[in-house]
């Protein structure tokens, strides 16, 4: 009888536990159908995006509330879809989406890291054409650097001359009688009266005689007593003359030994000057200085005989030269260098104090280079944005050298025929911020079709 009640208890207990199993399976199955199912109408659900504002999706169509753009469905096939990338180690530029062989050298490809699939943002080409997304190849270019600088014109210091005396006297008569005049070589300045000169005359006079009258041998002294007056820079036709008419000359007419202006006068009629006196202060400008100021980061690029051209706006001529002399100091306020180019004036288009504007290009020879406008500066890093291929651009930090002619030298980074983006760079800047803040938050209840949108 025991052991009919054991027997029984375990049959109830058996009934109980497959019981228990039976409604678990059936419970689960009904789980997974509504699990499938939701994710049936999850699939069948339209979504709608702003193409300016990717982060705003919407279930419904209808208009962006941040700038009011009509949303655009997301394609079936753009929220599933995911690519495999490979490219031609030779030619990186080269990229598909199914795995074989380079067009341009017929080495395998290979499948691009996933690590760096993950670290690339993706922007659909679509998208890219919207913001105006525009690749340039990586390339070794001729750079030629302009620099551009303020000319300042100056005297040249080689033809600046100071006119004096070597005798006392008074000035009768001043022909140069204001400043800025321009005057000739041999072009009388002045008349003078010196009493030194005057005996100087009579002394020669009186041996001229007695050498015309050949009572004895006077030839010595008489070249002595013209020497004299030479010496005192008395003209030589003065001279003559004073031998022609046998009458000393009370104001002896002085002449200009050089061609140029007059930039300092400091005699007038009556006034008595000093031997070694200065006069005047000529300048012959036909020659003139250009004194340009040079970034102390540009001097390794000048040299002694770099060519430069010089513009002015008060002149359509253009002034040719070259580099003479590069100043042995750097100014400590502007941390510049001063470097003197000579210019010919010929016609004294050109004055003193002017200012112009130089340029000097220099070549640099063959560099690897992209544009400028595809580096973003953060201020301490150089990023440029990698086409990988198939809508995958990778933010890549680089090192750069030279700026010249619209292109930037790239010293590290960056291989040759790699395509980088050079345009719409702070745009996918801010796409990529987006999506890493989007990493830092995880999957949560709302951003699921944000992040299916960015995934485009």
């Amino acid at each position: 009888m025991r052991l009919i009640a054991m027997i029984a208890l375990a049959l109830i207990i058996y009934e109980s536990c497959h019981r228990k199993e039976r409604v678990e399976k059936e419970e689960n199955h009904i789980h997974i159908e509504e699990k499938q199912e939701i994710m049936e109408k999850e699939k069948k659900r339209k979504i709608y995006y702003c193409p300016m504002h990717p982060q705003y999706t919407s279930d419904k169509p209808g208009s962006c509330p941040i700038c009011g753009m009509n949303l655009v469905e997301l394609k079936e096939e753009e929220k599933t879809k995911r690519h495999k990338t490979y490219y031609c180690p030779m030619h990186p530029e080269y990229k598909s989406d199914k795995p074989g062989s380079c067009p341009t050298c017929g080495m395998d490809l290979i499948e691009l890291e996933e690590k760096k699939i993950q670290s690339a943002i993706h922007i659909s080409p679509e998208k890219q054409q919207m913001i105006g997304v525009k690749f340039s190849e990586v390339r070794k270019i001729d750079l030629i650097k302009e620099i551009r600088t303020v000319a300042k014109f100056e005297y040249n210091e080689k033809n600046i001359f100071i006119y004096s005396l070597k005798f006392s006297g008074w000035i009768e008569k001043l022909y140069a009688n204001f400043t800025g005049k321009y005057v000739r070589k041999g072009e009388t300045l002045f008349e003078i009266y010196s009493p030194d000169v005057v005996s100087a005359q009579e002394e020669y006079l009186s041996v001229l005689r007695l050498a015309e009258s050949k009572t004895g041998d006077f030839e010595e002294i008489l070249q002595k007593a013209k020497r004299r007056l030479l010496w005192w820079s008395i003209p030589e036709d003065v001279v003559k003359e004073i031998e022609k008419t046998k009458e000393p000359k009370r104001a002896i007419p002085m002449k200009s030994p050089w061609s140029g202006f007059i930039i300092e006068k400091n005699i007038f009629e009556g006034k008595f000057v000093e031997a070694g006196e200065n006069i005047f202060k000529i300048a012959d400008i036909s020659e003139i200085w250009a004194i340009c100021d040079i970034y102390e980061s540009d001097t390794q690029f000048i040299k002694i005989g770099t060519p430069v051209l010089i513009t002015t706006s008060y002149s359509n001529k253009r002034f040719y030269g070259k580099v003479s002399f590069i100043y042995p100091s750097i100014d400590p306020q502007t941390r510049t260098v001063r470097i003197r180019v000579d210019i010919s004036n010929k016609d004294f288009e050109v004055k003193a104090e002017m200012f112009g504007e130089a340029y000097i290009r220099v070549h640099l020879g063959q560099r690897l280079a992209i544009p400028e406008s595809a580096v973003l500066d953060t201020g301490t890093k150089k990023i440029v944005f990698v086409d990988l291929g198939n809508g995958y651009i990778e933010p890549k930090e680089i090192e750069t050298g030279e700026r010249a002619s619209g292109y930037i030298e790239v010293k590290n980074g960056l291989e040759e025929l790699e395509r980088v983006a050079e345009s719409a760079n702070f745009l996918i800047n801010s796409e990529s911020k987006l999506q890493e803040a989007l990493k830092i938050f995880g999957p949560s209840k709302g951003t699921q079709h944000e992040r299916m949108d960015i995934q485009r």
